[in-house]
């Protein structure tokens, strides 16, 4: 397996066109999400030696529509599906959007236009070719996050273009809790550490596990917690009820 990935985290302003420089694969990923892509390299590089090959791509790379045409005319060229993970709608990228979805009707390939929110959003679904039902189980793949969902959701890519078996629904992953599991309360002075669900969702935990071997090596019992958002109502009631019980 190969896997090229474009990391870039700067938002192209449109002034110039960029060619990403990314060769044609099997299944292409774009999102403007870290963690999302971070999530889909590690699921790739978990998967068999046979996988169809994937690339992956941040969208904030591609503001010129120039560099869409580019990135069409180079990366997509042999793509069998297409899976875009848009967030804002269509307003945010109407001239990515709408290249996609017109290049897969064009080849014949098939393109999944993919909600970016916590909620369906079935105008967003319909710009892509692949019918509701499908796209929403790659919907939900992505909204609950994780490298195990990523690996499900190319693996469910892989079915539709006749690779492989259909494989199983999503696995929820709550919107807060212990990471990587609930600590004991050994007597020891606690210290805890609150990150947010996605470092979790994109496998981007080596900081956190660092800060907390940092910790326990200080003698600390480190408590550490994610968090989908502190104004989210469950991830605040669970912090609450955690932190009480210490």
């Amino acid at each position: 397996m190969h896997l090229k990935l474009d990391t870039s985290g700067t938002i192209d302003d449109g002034d110039v066109a960029r060619d990403l420089g990314q060769d044609a694969a099997d299944i292409v990923v774009l999102s403007a999400a870290d963690s999302d892509l971070a999530a889909f390299g590690a699921a790739y590089a978990s998967l068999d030696a046979g996988f169809p090959s994937v690339r992956l791509t941040n969208m904030l790379a591609l503001g010129h529509p120039a560099s869409v045409d580019l990135y069409v005319e180079r990366t997509l060229a042999k793509a069998k599906i297409v899976l875009l993970r848009m967030l804002g709608g269509i307003s945010y990228w109407p001239h990515g959007v709408e290249s996609l979805r017109s290049d897969a009707i064009a080849r014949g390939a098939l393109f999944a236009c993919i909600p970016g929110e916590m909620e369906w959003n079935a105008e967003l679904a319909a710009r892509g070719t692949l019918d509701a039902d499908a796209t929403h189980a790659l919907w939900r793949y992505c909204s609950e996050g994780g490298v195990i969902n990523a690996a499900l959701a190319l693996q469910y890519a892989a079915h539709l273009i006749g690779r492989g078996d259909k494989p199983a629904a999503a696995r929820p992953m709550p919107s807060a809790g212990f990471w990587p599991h609930a600590p004991e309360d050994d007597g020891r002075p606690h210290a805890f550490v609150i990150f947010y669900r996605a470092l979790v969702a994109g496998g981007d935990t080596a900081a956190i596990g660092a800060l907390r071997d940092a910790l326990e090596a200080r003698g600390l019992n480190a408590v550490c917690l994610y968090v989908t958002s502190l104004k989210d109502e469950r991830s605040v009631a669970f912090l609450r009820a955690a932190l009480a019980a210490f």
